[in-house]
């Protein structure tokens, strides 16, 4: 009876190992407990702690062996306690506790046991704290701050709406690879939408940044700063609030309300300028499979991948070796995107006050989800941008060749959205009226070899540097009747700075530079010479 009581007591601990940072993993994303797709991998796991806990609790060496290696990985995972600890001090931790217990075998049980409930409880506690409250987002949050009644209803001709949406990871059309079969059918049927639209198409625009946060944040800001994160001083990891926001001021000072549709990512509503609305929606979770089309064994796949995402340790030994596609790291512009386009579309029809409609939308950024008709994809068929994670190669030719295959299919997916939210402006007789403005942050960032760092400049192909910066830029300004091409060369913050602020008409740049970061954590960018194209 006793050493039954040891084996069940071994098996709880076998068990909670997993338990714990699954069940808060999956009621974090406020996904139902007992769907078949949530608790096969617990039933799972039972199975194999049943046979661990039977085989090992006799082998004392073994044993510990085994338990330590399992709270070294749960304790990768990220409970709240010990998330200010380093993998590395955690991987020290565990060895000293295997030298301790094959010494006294007998401690292993009640210190494993203590450790792991006063962990548990600790995060407990952290969890209801105040502090940790705010960063509990549901799927989507709606933020409103009521319109002052002193302004006047009803969209007048000298009360244009405005929509800016940016694209990630949009490519611009002379960008695109020249040695992939898709892309002369893919810049014409762009320059053919944009321009029977009645757009400005910019095809040589380039980004002077490789991330979205500081591509973004200067864009917006008119300026070309050389600190990485300079607008985001208060980093919080995935959720950074935007310091400043010069196209906000802009639009605010002229009396407009201010829409904005974000991703938890950048936090646009952070800034003092009054927005109006803050639609906030997760940029990965598991939640949009809920009510997808997609099997079990699809969502078991994508949950458990989502979850392994979570383990540091994981996503270290991730980095060094190559992406099989068997681990789907994000659920990406899944059900998001389509959503988000109903929204700003009805936001649009009913405002009756001259308004910015501000979106950042990742899409078509990787993983590639859609196919041309916006047909979801078999998890199967979902890929990233790289097939490698080492510093001297990114793809394969042949898988190169692939990415930007489906690449193309996402964006011809944009493209019917685009269209469908179009139409819907011309029914409602808003489209003539209003300034639209669409672009990238960056390129498309599908590479061959290297992604752009300062650290192996010398060895960056050219075309690895324009398709990691060459980005999209169209501008339909009020009014305007015909669409039209401009062939220069320019980086986007300039380009915008003269179309939306009034100054002096955008020229071509005769040298372009961009700026690259430094790897070991440096916060300084370096200028370098961006190759013409």
């Amino acid at each position: 009876m006793k050493r039954f009581r040891i084996q069940f007591l071994h098996f709880l601990i076998f068990c909670s190992f997993f338990f714990y940072p699954y069940f808060k993993f999956v009621t974090y994303h406020d996904y139902p407990i007992f769907s078949p797709e949530v608790i096969t991998l617990p039933i799972f796991w039972v199975l194999v702690t049943f046979v661990f806990s039977c085989l090992f609790s006799a082998r004392p060496t073994a044993y510990a062996l085994v338990i330590v290696v399992l709270l070294f990985l749960f304790l990768a995972t990220g409970a709240e306690t010990i998330k200010p600890i380093g993998l590395w001090l955690r991987g020290i931790l565990c060895l000293a506790l295997f030298l301790f217990f094959w010494r006294a075998p007998k401690m292993c049980l009640p210190v494993i046991g203590l450790f792991v409930l006063g962990v548990i409880l600790s995060d407990f506690v952290l969890a209801f704290w105040p502090s940790s409250q705010k960063n509990k987002l549901p799927e989507v949050e709606i933020r409103k701050t009521p319109v002052s009644p002193s302004k006047q209803t009803g969209v007048l001709p000298s009360q244009r709406h405005v929509l800016y949406l940016i694209l990630d990871e949009h490519i611009g059309i002379d960008g695109m690879p020249p040695e992939v079969a898709e892309t002369g059918h893919m810049r014409k049927k762009l320059t053919e939408f944009y321009l029977s639209n009645r757009f400005t198409l910019f095809p040589k625009a380039f980004s002077n940044y490789f991330y979205s946060d500081n591509s973004i944040a200067n864009i917006l800001n008119g300026t070309y700063s050389a600190v990485q994160d300079f607008y985001f001083p208060e980093n919080r990891g995935d959720h950074k609030n935007l310091k400043k926001n010069t196209l906000f001021d802009f639009y605010h000072s002229r009396g407009y309300d201010i829409h904005v549709y974000q991703a938890n990512y950048i936090n646009y509503c952070a800034w003092e300028t009054p927005v109006q609305k803050c639609y906030e929606y997760r940029k990965n979770s598991i939640k949009v499979l809920q009510d997808s089309p997609y099997s079990t064994g699809e969502k078991i796949w994508v949950i458990g991948s989502l979850f392994l995402e979570t383990n540091s340790f994981f996503k270290e030994i991730e980095k060094r070796i190559k992406d099989f596609n068997l681990v789907k790291v994000r659920t990406g512009s899944l059900k998001v995107i389509p959503e988000v386009f109903e929204e700003i579309q009805k936001d649009i029809i009913r405002a009756d006050h001259k308004t910015l409609f501000f979106a950042h939308l990742l899409f078509p950024h990787y993983p590639y989800i859609y196919n041309a008709e916006c047909s979801l994809r078999p998890v199967r068929e979902w890929e990233n941008r790289n097939e490698f994670n080492e510093p001297h190669r990114k793809n394969t030719a042949e898988g190169y060749r692939r990415k930007y295959g489906l690449y193309y299919q996402q964006i011809d997916c944009l493209n019917r959205l685009l269209a469908s939210l179009f139409d819907s402006l011309k029914s409602a007789g808003l489209y003539d009226s209003m300034t639209i403005v669409l672009h990238g942050d960056h390129g498309s960032r599908i590479n061959l070899f290297h992604d752009p760092a300062y650290d192996y400049y010398e060895r960056i192909s050219s075309q690895d540097m324009i398709t990691s910066h060459s980005t999209l830029l169209a501008v339909k300004k009020a009014f305007q009747n015909v669409g039209e091409m401009n062939q220069e060369l320019g980086d986007i913050t300039g380009i915008l700075q003269t179309l939306l602020f009034g100054r002096r008409e955008f020229q071509r740049e005769s040298e372009p530079t961009v700026f690259l970061e430094q790897k070991h954590g440096k916060k300084e960018l370096i200028r370098v010479p961006f190759p013409p194209f």
